[in-house]
């Protein structure tokens, strides 16, 4: 039976979940299937996703559900998106939290409605794709859809939550099948017998194909003579960086580039508040932006990029950016009081003199070794086989598409009938 419509789930507020499922649902379009996207927290007055889907899609041919298409609330928002004039996050924010009230209302008295729409929904596709969150179900309407898809005679794949090399999620839910996004998760899956079903095909968001047809701007095409680097801010909200001062640690490695001679571009967190780095944005025109343009984007108009502990960096690295890990001292110290859960999830070891991508970019802690770093021999090129053969990115959407449409689509379609 061929392959006749695929759903992509999403439950992220900020679209995060999708960047191991965009190339992929871009390889079923260019295949000519049809897509939709199925958005349970993202209202459609929301452009989060909106903005993640026009850097692949020139022309939009993808169906997609917004949260506010499972409740009455659809002619409420287009009333608010007709008379909205500009985005004004405040308002975007009230908007949401009467909505999730409401919705929280609804649930509570009329369930069983809801629960037959999201039944509707999986019944529609042959392929649902979804991430494995930490603690499934979260809630008691993603709880349904998670159980209706598995209960679907559609073939029901699992993804991580996002790429990294280490598997350091607890538990996997019964998904049919369940696609890792790098060979050393496989093989951690594997051997914990963590799930019956599990394979790796090659890491579609780190594809270099993929992230090359994002499309530069305009204004972003003329590069200055200044070096440029790349500050990828993370959630300063995180457990991690609980009792670490990161808004004066970023200020002051900030600082110290830009008095070095380089051109800052940050690239804040959409959980975060950028107003933090306004006080360096009076003090250092010229030298210093704030964005919140995509670091695919973003990583082609640079040299370098430096971040903390975020997966944002394996995109510049398969961008062949030089990438380095911002981990000063203090930070360490701050990492040591977490519990061996945390360290785990970013460390090989409890001493925290290794993380999981030291392979692939180089790691500093002050202005001055970061400066010592450039000044020597790199070993981009040996970095960069590693991290191929780490993810195996090249062609890794073509093969699960092929892999999807002709093999395993069968396979359980029979099975599941």
């Amino acid at each position: 039976m061929a392959i006749k419509s695929i759903l992509i789930f999403s439950n992220s507020r900020t679209a995060l979940d999708l960047d191991l499922k965009m190339p992929i649902a871009l390889g079923f379009r260019n295949k000519g299937y049809p897509v939709t996207f199925f958005l349970m927290n993202i209202y459609s007055f929301e452009t989060v996703f909106t903005k993640k889907l026009e850097l692949i899609a020139t022309y939009r041919n993808y169906n997609i559900i917004y949260r506010d298409d499972l409740y009455p609330f659809k002619s409420f928002v287009k009333i608010y998106k007709l008379y909205k004039q500009f985005s004004c996050f405040y308002i975007d924010t009230i908007i949401r939290r009467i909505l999730q009230l409401l919705a929280y209302i609804l649930n509570t008295f009329m369930f069983n409605i809801y629960v037959d729409s999201i039944s509707k929904i999986c019944d529609r596709y042959d392929i649902i794709i979804a991430s494995n969150y930490p603690g499934i179900p979260i809630d008691k309407l993603e709880a349904c859809f998670y159980n209706k898809a598995r209960l679907s005679k559609a073939l029901f794949i699992g993804t991580p939550l996002v790429v990294w090399p280490h598997w350091y999620q607890k538990i996997i839910y019964p998904f049919d099948l369940f696609f890792t996004s790098s060979k050393t998760e496989y093989q951690e899956i594997f051997n914990s017998n963590a799930h019956p079903n599990v394979k790796f095909l090659g890491c579609p968001s780190l594809e270099v194909d993929y992230l090359d047809d994002i499309v530069l701007p305009e204004s972003y095409r003329c590069k200055q003579n200044k070096m440029i680097i790349l500050f990828i801010m993370v959630n300063s909200n995180n457990t991690i960086y609980k009792d670490f001062k990161i808004i004066e640690e970023s200020k002051k490695i900030i600082s110290d580039l830009i008095l070095n001679g380089y051109k800052v571009i940050l690239k804040y967190h959409p959980n975060d508040c950028r107003n933090y780095f306004d006080d360096l944005l009076i003090t250092n025109s010229g030298f210093f932006e704030i964005s919140d343009i995509s670091i695919e984007i973003l990583a082609k108009k640079v040299d370098f990029v430096i971040t903390f502990l975020s997966t944002s960096i394996l995109k510049t690295i398969a961008l062949q950016k030089p990438s380095f890990l911002f981990l000063p001292n203090s930070f360490l110290k701050s990492f040591e009081r977490q519990d061996e859960y945390f360290k785990s999830v970013y460390f090989t070891d409890s001493s925290l003199s290794k993380t999981w991508i030291d392979d692939y970019c180089n790691k500093f802690s002050n202005i001055n070794e970061f400066i010592d770093l450039l000044s020597k021999e790199s070993n981009y090129s040996k970095m960069y086989n590693d991290f191929l053969d780490c993810f195996l990115p090249v062609k890794s959407s073509e093969r699960i598409v092929n892999f999807l449409s002709s093999e395993i689509n069968n396979q359980f379609k029979n099975s599941k009938s």
